[in-house]
């Protein structure tokens, strides 16, 4: 099981994401070469936070009124 968030397919930030992570997780292809597993974790929470169309939450775009 893994708890990494799927990129959706043909989005390019996810597919940008989903590329760099793989870097910082194995090191190779980072510019000192080691690992950075909280810059890998930074690429999954913006895979699963950035929007998509349709959106995956289904809650309103704009915030509830504030009535005082």
């Amino acid at each position: 099981m893994t708890l990494e968030p799927a990129p959706v397919e043909g989005c390019k930030v996810c597919a940008h994401c989903a590329n760099w992570r793989r870097a910082y997780r194995t090191g190779v292809g980072t510019s000192d070469g080691y690992a950075n597993l909280s810059a890998a974790s930074d690429c999954n929470m913006e895979i699963r936070n950035h929007p998509h169309q349709p959106r995956k939450v289904a809650l309103p775009i704009r915030p509830p009124a504030v009535t005082a």
